[in-house]
């Protein structure tokens, strides 16, 4: 198990990774306050550390967040679908929320290369994919 920690103002995160189980983060190392799971820990992370990416949004915007997040975590025929909505998505706008990124294009970029290796996406998905920093090798 590797250990990092980290202080943020008035606070202390403690990093655990578990290489054959889920990931946790540990908020408090005192009150050991545990999050469990990738989705779980971003978004923990962004509402500390990156609001704009998440906890500064409306709650509209908060919840179509959280709706494209739970695509991406449904069964193989379900994210298949969500995958060509998306590319609709993506055909109008260049962020899944309009103008802005978002934890959900993090999570649904992550999720697609995870998936895809980042390959055999359609076109906009593709597009949207080399918006990301970060994310895909340079060539």
């Amino acid at each position: 198990m590797d250990t990092n920690g980290f202080e943020f103002g008035n606070f202390c995160l403690s990093i655990f990774f578990l290489v054959e189980d889920l990931p946790f983060l540990v908020v408090s190392p005192c009150a050991h306050t545990p999050l469990t799971g990738e989705i779980t820990i971003a978004r923990f992370l962004c509402r500390t550390l990156l609001p704009d990416l998440y906890a500064n949004l409306t709650p509209e915007e908060s919840a179509d967040v959280d709706s494209w997040i739970d695509q991406s975590l449904a069964g193989n025929k379900e994210r298949t679908a969500a995958l060509k909505s998306l590319n609709v998505k993506l055909a109008k706008q260049q962020w899944i929320l309009g103008s802005k990124m978002t934890l959900a294009d993090i999570v649904l970029a992550c999720c697609t290369v995870k998936e895809n290796g980042g390959s055999s996406v359609p076109g906009n998905v593709n597009k949207w994919l080399m918006r990301i920093p970060g994310l895909l090798p340079s060539n």
